[in-house]
């Protein structure tokens, strides 16, 4: 909701520009509806919640992985409303946060250190919705539940051709980072 309101500020305020290429360029939109210092504080706020919420999604899954990994039950029951009980889940949720500053406390450039976690991502994505397949089609879930039949085989052409994008598209990358670095 918060992202469609401000899609609509942003259209409403300035109609005639199209592309925003800069924070600036988004503050320039919003000054005729909210003020320069509003709009400054308010695009601010969003870009922090945004990474608040990001950061929670990646150390809440981190964590959660290696609870299952490691076949620690993390709640006492399976109600989302209850919060982990496990000292697993706390020692791992606190050990992700810890390698989480000690990378950004190596002076590794922020830019190449996110093309870095792209790549690995790129390269790990086939693997993920192989498992996604697999997990969807197999004995792990019901027969009501699993995916057959035609839909199975869309499911397969679809993560393959998703996958092969993605692998293709890492390649390019690879390719254009060493052209880059060569001139």
């Amino acid at each position: 909701l918060v992202m469609i309101g401000t899609m609509v500020t942003v259209a409403a305020a300035n109609s005639t520009r199209r592309d925003l290429h800069s924070v600036n360029d988004i503050i320039a939109d919003l000054l005729p509806v909210l003020g320069y210092n509003t709009a400054r504080v308010l695009v601010s706020l969003a870009f922090l919640g945004g990474s608040l919420a990001a950061s929670f999604v990646v150390l809440l899954a981190a964590t959660w992985s290696i609870c299952d990994m490691l076949e620690v039950s993390t709640c006492s029951s399976v109600n989302l409303d209850d919060r982990p009980t496990s000292p697993v889940f706390y020692g791992a949720c606190v050990l992700f946060m810890v390698i989480g500053v000690a990378l950004l406390e190596t002076g590794m450039d922020v830019v190449s250190f996110n093309m870095l976690v792209e790549f690995i991502n790129g390269l790990l994505f086939p693997l993920t919705v192989c498992s996604l397949y697999f997990l969807a089609t197999g004995d792990a879930l019901p027969p009501s539940a699993r995916v057959a039949g035609r839909e199975k085989a869309a499911l397969a052409l679809v993560f393959g051709l998703c996958s092969f994008a993605c692998l293709a598209s890492t390649g390019f990358g690879i390719a254009n980072i060493k052209g880059a670095s060569e001139h």
